[in-house]
């Protein structure tokens, strides 16, 4: 597998390559080959060198299109050619040639492929330029993308020194040279920065030396051992190399690494790109088309070898930004300790962000970006929460000008043996006390006679609460009377929901947050604040259910100590004096 690129594509990106993946021909099939339009996706996006070779070859292939098509270039590759197959670029040049378009000094066609002999075309070493027919597919596919992006005008006026009837001397590599320029001034602003590839260069690098370049390879020991990896590799650099010790500092700085939770984000990130191109790979080369009874394949049935059919992904929100949100963040469901303790499992709403961390970029999202926390890396989560904050204490030591050695020391009793239970305690007591206030809401919304009621009934007290609740009528007026009555007092048959309302009603009179006194529940906004509320709230607490789940049973609280003792020496190797022998043992790989 190559080394996938992490960031952000922009949606015009996206749909100017789409287009021509998402092409048909008249008979319904793909115009372009998935494999051809993956590796064209993955050149672009990577920026990669196939890239500069796409476009090198693409501008060749123009020359020979015009050459084909009496109308020019655009004729051939729309035209002429149906669909990007190979044989159909043999047909077409054949009969081209048959008919004497093409003269005969500009081209020789042969079993395989076409010869350019035109200076103006040549190699390098004054060599005529070959194009096999295998690879006309791709430039074909290539040169509809620079339409899609560039524009068709912009385009033809570039290519148009090599697509009249006379090619200009040393025209195919000028146009080159502008086409490669124009191109990436278009893609620069649509993908990620170059500081962005060279994170994803050193990721590959590293994961490439350990044999582990595969999204399963990286777990909570590869993500510790990447970071203390790269703080090794900074201090040689420092230890041996005659250079501004100032000027390798900022360089480690600017790498984006020395933060650990930047460097977990980065891994993670990249882990996700590797997963994307597996996908992508699967979709474009492990597809199997079923044959029809005369043999011929029959492309209306595409089935996705090793995997179940592709469904559409909804795009994770997490429930602490959907709570942030009017009318829901009426209601203060979270304090701002809370709210900061949930940063790395779920982010940081923007709402509720105190600024950009001079130290940290992107620091109010959480570790995993844009999609729902991995619970397979809860021990990375608490080593973030725990170690990092370690971190914070010594950077926050280190810029009142403490000595290293005593910023060092200060630090470490930051992390105890206990240290991982207490991160881990803190989910479970917020758990519960959204627990106390999704109850209360249920008694609120309950003795309004408002339906959504029933969602926290069932949430915390099951389903057949619900139904116990609501009953069979199905007129949402008369379901909103019975619950009013039913939490004004009424008895209610089932004792497991006589107890859930009475819980309801003892922690509506235990919450004094804003939002659920008195006075606040005044207007009918308070009335939409909560009904707003309650499908994030639910998702919330059933997503901090399933951590605390995890957490309960994991061996790895009881090593703090251990972590800490590793995660000292990579501090020592960043912000101390130490060389590259600092603590051999404890910087030796996890297992």
């Amino acid at each position: 597998m190559g080394a996938p690129v992490f960031g952000s594509v922009s949606a015009e990106l996206t749909e100017a390559i789409a287009m021509m993946a998402e092409r048909t021909t008249r008979t319904g099939e793909p115009w372009c080959p998935p494999r051809v339009s993956a590796a064209i996706r993955r050149a672009i996006i990577d920026r990669s060198e196939d890239l500069g070779r796409y476009v090198h070859q693409s501008m060749r292939f123009a020359r020979l299109a015009a050459l084909c098509a009496p109308r020019g270039y655009v004729d051939f590759l729309y035209g002429a050619v149906p669909a990007l197959r190979a044989e159909a670029f043999r047909t077409a040049i054949r009969a081209a040639g048959a008919c004497g378009t093409p003269t005969a000094p500009a081209l020789r066609i042969g079993q395989d492929g076409i010869v350019l002999l035109e200076p103006a075309m040549a190699t390098r070493n004054g060599a005529g330029f070959e194009i096999a027919y295998a690879q006309m597919p791709a430039l074909a596919a290539f040169l509809d993308v620079l339409h899609n992006t560039l524009g068709y005008a912009e385009i033809a006026g570039l290519l148009a020194p090599i697509t009249g009837l006379r090619a200009e001397p040393a025209a195919a590599d000028e146009v080159t040279r502008l086409v490669r320029s124009r191109l990436n001034g278009w893609l620069s602003p649509r993908l990620e920065a170059a500081h962005r590839r060279e994170q994803a260069k050193r990721i590959h690098e590293f994961l490439a030396h350990r044999q582990a370049v595969l999204p399963e390879a990286i777990d909570d020991g590869m993500i510790f051992d990447f970071w203390l990896a790269r703080a090794g590799f900074w201090r040689g650099r420092m230890d041996s190399e005659a250079v501004d010790r100032a000027k390798l500092e900022k360089l480690a700085r600017d790498e984006g690494f020395r933060v650990f939770r930047s460097a977990a984000r980065l891994m993670l990130r990249y882990r996700q790109a590797l997963l994307d191109a597996v996908a992508e790979r699967r979709m474009g080369s492990a597809q199997s088309l079923t044959r029809s009874a005369d043999g011929e394949d029959d492309r209306t049935t595409i089935e996705i070898a090793d995997g179940a059919p592709l469904e559409p992904v909804e795009p994770w929100i997490s429930p602490l930004a959907e709570l942030a949100r009017p009318p829901a963040n009426r209601i203060k469901w979270l304090t701002a300790r809370e709210t900061r303790h949930l940063r790395n499992y779920l982010g940081m709403p923007p709402e509720t962000a105190a600024g950009p961390d001079p130290d940290e970029e992107e620091s109010q999202g959480g570790i995993f970006e844009r999609a729902a926390f991995d619970l397979a890396f809860s021990r990375t989560l608490l080593r973030v929460d725990v170690l990092g904050g370690m971190q914070a204490d010594l950077i926050a030591r280190l810029k009142k000008r403490m000595p290293p050695a005593e910023a060092l020391e200060a630090a470490r009793p930051c992390v105890t043996g206990d240290s991982y239970r207490e991160a881990a305690g803190v989910y479970a007591e917020t758990r519960d006390q959204l627990r106390l206030e999704g109850l209360a809401a249920l008694d609120i919304l309950g003795s309004g006679g408002d339906a959504a009621a029933m969602l926290l009934a069932e949430h915390f007290g099951g389903v057949d609460a619900a139904a116990a609740l609501g009953g069979a009528p199905a007129d949402r007026c008369e379901i909103g009377s019975k619950l009013a009555t039913l939490f004004s007092g009424a008895a209610v048959g089932d004792t497991a929901v006589t107890a859930l309302l009475a819980e309801a009603r003892r922690s509506r009179a235990r919450v004094n947050r804003d939002g659920f006194r008195k006075q606040d529940l005044a207007d009918g906004a308070a009335t939409l604040a909560y009904r707003a509320s309650v499908m994030p709230l639910i998702a919330l607490h059933r997503a901090l259910g399933r951590l605390c789940d995890r957490l309960g049973g994991a061996p790895f609280l009881e090593e703090a100590e251990a972590d800490r003792d590793r995660f000292l020496a990579g501090l020592e190797l960043i912000y101390g004096q130490a060389n590259t022998n600092f603590a051999a043992d404890i910087l030796r790989p996890s297992d």
